[in-house]
């Protein structure tokens, strides 16, 4: 098994404010939390806004097809488990863009309330998963935008170590 933790960056209209997290996914599972400080050397990190306070953690199981959201709201922790979100994604044209060094595809899918979703993938790395909730494309999302919402990988770390995820 191959782990490729991605560096992602959101950015929106709240802030200019950023904070770091990171995407760490291995088979069908992944993980995307906050970080606290950058890790410059052997780094995988992400710069988003801080919508989530401390200690966020989103867990994703393709298998099980459930997700686990964590956050905490006045030092109380908060688990929020929902079904996983599915969309269907039409792909448009051809790789004509690059994302951190990888050629990228579009894709958009709207949601059951009517909200578009656009993605950028590189089937260069063939992981069928991205940040938070988004996920089922042919290769791994590197730049999401759903609303005022800017999610964009900035530099990617791939190791070659088996990763847990829990």
């Amino acid at each position: 098994g191959v782990s490729d933790p991605a560096v992602l960056a959101v950015l929106g209209s709240l802030s200019k404010e950023e904070t770091l997290y990171t995407l760490d996914f291995s088979t069908g599972k992944s993980t995307y939390q906050k970080k606290k400080t950058m890790n410059a050397a052997g780094g995988t990190n992400v710069t988003v806004i801080d919508i989530s306070g401390e200690g966020y953690r989103f867990y994703k199981d393709q298998k099980t097809k459930k997700t686990i959201e964590q956050n905490s709201v006045l030092n109380k922790k908060f688990l929020i488990e929902e079904d996983l979100l599915v969309l269907d994604w039409k792909v448009e044209g051809e790789a004509t863009e690059e994302i951190a060094g990888y050629k990228v595809n579009k894709a958009i899918a709207t949601t059951e309330h009517g909200k578009e979703i656009t993605a950028w993938f590189t089937a260069d790395l063939p992981v069928n998963d991205g940040p938070r909730h988004y996920w089922g494309l042919p290769g791994l999302i590197l730049k999401v935008m759903a609303g005022d919402k800017t999610i964009q990988a900035r530099n990617l770390t791939l190791n070659k170590e088996k990763l847990v995820i829990e």
